[in-house]
């Protein structure tokens, strides 16, 4: 994994450490603006991006636009901290993630804690994320792909969804370049050590493939993610490689399971079975995480008609399709 610093011209990679993982956000620097893509948690503006600024002697006032990939809470945790340090900026966000952003309720209810209504699985209220998360408000929603002019060049800011339904990613095609953040997650998504840490938490099937398919279509030379470091060359087509596998076995396990049960299972039923086996992260606590990818191949699999959905005591099962 790099470190912080500059790499391609006018555009700088800064991390940060997120527990035991690394957190990287991407700042595109050109003669009009800078962009900075993703905020952190609260106080990683303060204690990082500035400073990193400082040391790279861009101005701060130079931040007057501010790429929000998605509603993830180290991702938008920051969002109050840029009305305090960089309060002439816009924040940009993609209009299916922007809620989330704004409302904290709202995240836990829809990303958070999204799977108490259907699955009846529920960790409770998460105090950690509560506690590194101050909302404000979102300047522009966007709904579709769209360019940012840097005076030197322009940057695309791309709708990549899978991981979340709003994920953005930003290309600069002058440098073959692109900071991808979470929308593809390997097979693992790491500590800062490179160990497994828990399973990639892609939750719309179709999505996901489909943007490991645009992105690595754009042939870029550098792949900027969020927790995985820089990707080039080989490393690069590994790792899409690596991604497209983990969803073709993980839902092929997933049949299986449903197939050979009685009765049905709920997705917390498929995710407990499947934990054991499938991945190599930290057994017995990535269970929430699990149920990501779980939930978003039973939905695939039903819209597939390979399986088909009963409703038990108001929670959700599956069924084999006969």
């Amino acid at each position: 994994m790099t470190s912080s610093g500059e790499v391609r011209p006018g555009i700088h990679k800064i991390d940060t450490r997120l527990g035991d993982r690394l957190s990287s956000l991407y700042l595109f620097v050109g003669d009009r603006r800078a962009v900075l893509f993703d905020t952190g948690v609260n106080g990683t503006i303060p204690d990082a991006v500035i400073p990193y600024l400082h040391h790279a002697h861009i101005p701060v006032d130079h931040v007057d636009t501010v790429v929000v990939s998605h509603c993830d809470v180290d991702h938008f945790g920051g969002i109050g901290d840029v009305h305090d340090f960089f309060p002439e900026a816009q924040i940009i966000a993609h209009d299916l993630d922007a809620d989330a952003m704004e409302n904290f309720e709202w995240y836990e209810r829809d990303r958070g804690r999204s799977f108490r209504s259907d699955f009846g699985f529920d960790e409770g209220p998460d105090e950690w994320a509560r506690s590194v998360v101050r909302t404000a408000p979102v300047s522009r929603r966007i709904a579709n792909d769209f360019s940012l002019d840097l005076g030197d060049r322009t940057l695309d800011v791309l709708h990549v969804p899978g991981h979340t339904r709003g994920h953005l990613s930003i290309y600069d095609a002058k440098n073959s370049f692109i900071a991808i953040s979470d929308a593809i997650l390997g097979e693992a998504t790491p500590f800062r050590n490179g160990d497994p840490a828990f399973p990639p938490t892609y939750r719309y099937e179709r999505d996901y493939l489909r943007t490991i398919d645009r992105v690595e279509s754009l042939n870029v030379s550098l792949i900027g993610t969020a927790h995985y470091g820089c990707f080039e060359g080989a490393e690069a087509a590994r790792f899409f490689d690596q991604s497209r596998e983990f969803v073709r076995e993980l839902k092929n396990l997933v049949l299986e399971k449903i197939r050979h049960a009685h009765g049905g299972l709920g997705l917390v039923d498929v995710s407990r079975a499947l934990d054991p086996v499938v991945g190599a992260w930290p057994k017995g606590v990535s269970l929430h995480a699990l149920n990501f990818p779980v939930a978003a191949h039973l939905e695939q699999l039903e819209s597939e008609g390979a399986i088909r959905r009963r409703v038990l005591s108001g929670v959700v099962t599956f069924v084999d399709k006969v």
